[in-house]
């Protein structure tokens, strides 16, 4: 019987209501019952039930998306659009969710699981996993194409395309992108770049894959 009662008193918690106003001019509800957390619109309209189970909820303004709402439910993170709409839902095991500012993308989130870092679009949808091992994962523009990310695992690097591809296997001890040459790499510590005969396209994909051991069949 006690437990019964236990439930009772967290199931039926009176829901409390308090409007944020953020420094960009967004207003909303932010709305808890007990432990979890969620958001109205400032007509009343409901964007994210509490039902959902989320233990906090964040608004984030952004320049490129206007901005988001960060959510948390069992120490893991996730982001919903404002609309209330589950982007990237914290049940993936994400510890950290960051959308990240990028023009030639329309920005990103970077996403990290166990230490290691990965690559989500503006939709949620996962281009790079945490669980490819990666220990950085960072965007660089070029001149001519969208970019690519160079990734980071055991002190080299590697690169892969705005689609997530793999392109070079991060054993090398330097990635470059050139103009006219495309991808260069540095084989050696003290050694110099060289080209590799791969190339990126205006939309930012390789003309061919696969340099490096085992690049061409790293997954998503």
């Amino acid at each position: 019987m006690l437990a019964i009662g236990l439930c009772s008193t967290s199931l039926y918690a009176q829901e409390s209501s308090r409007l944020k106003t953020e420094k960009n001019g967004y207003q909303w509800y932010e709305i808890s019952n007990g432990d979890y957390c969620g958001a109205k619109d400032k007509s009343g309209k409901i964007l994210i039930p509490i039902e959902r189970g989320y233990s906090d909820v964040t608004f984030i303004p952004e320049k490129t998306i206007t901005g988001y709402f960060s959510v948390e439910k069992d120490d893991f993170e996730g982001a919903c659009d404002l609309t209330g709409k589950e982007l990237i839902s914290p049940d993936r095991g994400y510890e950290d969710v960051t959308f990240i500012h990028e023009k030639a993308l329309g920005g990103y989130f970077s996403v990290e699981k166990n230490g290691h870092e990965g690559v989500c679009d503006k939709t949620g949808k996962e281009l790079i996993s945490p669980d490819r091992g990666y220990d950085d994962v960072t965007f660089l523009d070029e001149e001519g194409v969208i970019g690519y990310f160079c990734v980071e695992k055991n002190e080299h690097e590697g690169a892969c395309d705005v689609n997530g591809k793999e392109i070079i296997a991060p054993t090398t001890f330097g990635v470059a992108y050139d103009e006219d040459d495309g991808f260069e790499i540095k084989k050696t510590k003290d050694g110099r770049y060289e080209a590799i005969g791969i190339t990126l396209n205006s939309y930012g994909v390789a003309s061919r894959y696969g340099y490096g051991p085992g690049s061409a069949n790293v997954q998503k």
